[in-house]
């Protein structure tokens, strides 16, 4: 897992029985959350990174290994579509910020 280009966390397997959900933020029995902003979530068939990286200028674009890609750019309402197509992530527990990564790195 890299977070703004720097390596945050990694595992060679899920830990425990593979189910359908994919849970951003928290751990899936856990009573508190994590606090920031996210944008740009990418979820990729294939290993993208192996070290430290110059955090990108512009969303991520769609490509033959991206499984799930989330923009978050909805503003408003309890899901964000995958620009990979198909997929949607429901929110819960969280809240939509006006906050561009781009521009407001930061802050």
């Amino acid at each position: 897992l890299f977070v703004d280009g720097k390596l945050a966390g990694a595992n060679e397997a899920f830990p425990g029985e593979p189910d359908e959900r994919l849970q951003v933020g928290c751990a899936k029995a856990a009573t508190t959350g994590w606090y920031g902003v996210l944008d740009e979530l990418r979820v990729s068939s294939s290993v993208r990174y192996t070290e430290d990286f110059t955090r990108p200028a512009e969303a991520f674009a769609d490509d033959d290994d991206t499984l799930f890609l989330f923009h978050f750019d909805e503003g408003q309402g309890e899901s964000a579509a995958s620009a990979a197509g198909g997929e949607e992530l429901v929110i819960t527990d969280a809240g939509w910020v006006a906050f561009d990564p781009f521009t407001d790195a930061g802050q």
